[in-house]
């Protein structure tokens, strides 16, 4: 009897031994189906598909760097014919005075002489009349009958009429070619006050170039330079920057970027889910549909290294929506069905190969799984481990239970 009660008390004894040693360590996860979801941060802003954009007027070759002297206000609607762009437009002032002055000059010249011009072709004609007259006097004279005037006085008139004739042909010489000097000095002269005129016509033409007027109406939108610095007014800039754009609301894109690190697994058609900084209660979805195969530095100041990615934007709100407006959210990299999962904690490293502890009916027992796709706190389980295993966690990780 008493032997029989031993027996019962070693059997209690090493039972509950067996139930202390099958005790788990720690709290477990059952092995079991989710979807794995992997996410990346954007940030960008909005663009124009399509947009006019405006800076320096084109037509001023002399001319590199322009001051800005007026900004339409971003953001505005402006109508066809408002005054989007100006700029400083003192040196071209200052030319066109200048110019002016020459023209005014040139003018005057001009009028000079003409005026001399008609005095001396007045003259020349008096010259040539009296030298006609004089010469048609010794003609009459010269050929006047030999019973009228005496042998001498006749051949003295034919002497005269010689004389007559030459001076007479000198001054028709002479006046033909002072009357073509001055046809050449007034041709020098028209030609220098059109030149002059069409410098002042161009001065003016530049000066009214420097105000950039809508062509159709929109919203007003500053176009950011190489530093993604947008200019102000009394800012410097050189003729080919771009200053101010209208853009087409009806086409706008995201343009965005992502760490480096997601380079690889970046795909076209990939999901966006984003909330703009002015409306960050309000959520929109995308696509990436161009992605820029170079990484670069995020900005002059920023040295981390991103890829740039152009986004579709699926629900559009053209009613609330700018370009310049700053996004933030999350590209989808990764996402799965249901498939059996492991918190990524549950892991344990042994020689560099993933091991789980689970837990046994007696014991527990180190298994090597092996591992598919992952996110940022749950790995696949492609072998190894069946639903419904109990892995022992570290304490606080995704998949503890209380």
């Amino acid at each position: 009897m008493r032997k029989r009660n031993l027996i019962g008390i070693f059997l209690v004894l090493g039972a509950a031994v067996l139930l202390v040693a099958a005790r788990p360590k720690g709290e477990t996860y059952s092995v079991t189906s989710r979807p794995l979801v992997r996410s990346a941060e954007i940030r960008g802003e909005l663009e124009a598909e399509d947009s006019l954009t405006f800076g320096p007027p084109a037509n001023i070759q002399s001319q590199w760097n322009f001051k800005i002297s007026f900004m339409a206000p971003e953001g505005d609607l402006v109508d066809a014919g408002e005054t989007l762009l100006a700029f400083d437009t003192t040196d071209l002032q200052l030319s066109l005075l200048e110019a002016m002055s020459k023209l005014e000059t040139a003018e005057t010249n001009l009028e000079k002489r003409l005026t001399s011009s008609d005095l001396e072709q007045e003259d020349r004609d008096l010259g040539l009349a009296e030298a006609e007259a004089e010469a048609e006097r010794a003609r009459l004279k010269a050929e006047a009958p030999d019973a009228v005037i005496a042998s001498k006085e006749l051949q003295q008139a034919r002497i005269d009429l010689e004389t007559a004739n030459q001076r007479h042909h000198h001054l028709t010489d002479k006046a033909a070619a002072q009357a073509a000097q001055a046809s050449s000095q007034l041709t020098s002269l028209h030609s220098e006050v059109r030149k002059r005129t069409s410098r002042v016509e161009q001065l003016q033409r530049e000066i009214n170039s420097m105000t950039v007027l809508a062509p159709s109406g929109g919203t007003v939108v500053y176009e950011a330079n190489w530093r993604r610095e947008k200019r102000k007014v009394g800012d410097q800039i050189n003729r080919m920057d771009k200053v101010v754009a209208l853009p087409n609301l009806d086409r706008l894109k995201a343009s965005a970027q992502i760490d480096e690190v997601f380079a690889a697994e970046l795909a076209v058609g990939q999901r966006v889910t984003f909330a703009l900084d002015a409306l960050p209660e309000d959520s929109f979805e995308g696509a990436i549909r161009g992605i820029n195969p170079a990484v670069q530095q995020r900005s002059r100041r920023d040295p981390r290294m991103v890829v740039r990615v152009d986004i579709e934007l699926l629900n559009p709100d053209p009613s609330r929506m700018r370009p310049g407006m700053r996004i933030q959210g999350e590209l989808e990299i990764l996402r799965t069905e249901d498939v059996p999962t492991l918190p990524i904690d549950g892991l344990i490293w042994r020689e560099g190969k993933p091991m789980v502890e689970v837990q046994g009916w007696l014991r527990t027992r180190l298994v090597a799984p092996q591992l598919g796709r992952r996110d940022e706190h749950w790995v696949e389980i492609t072998g190894g481990l069946a639903e419904g295993d109990q892995v022992i966690l570290a304490k606080g990780s995704a998949g503890s239970t209380s």
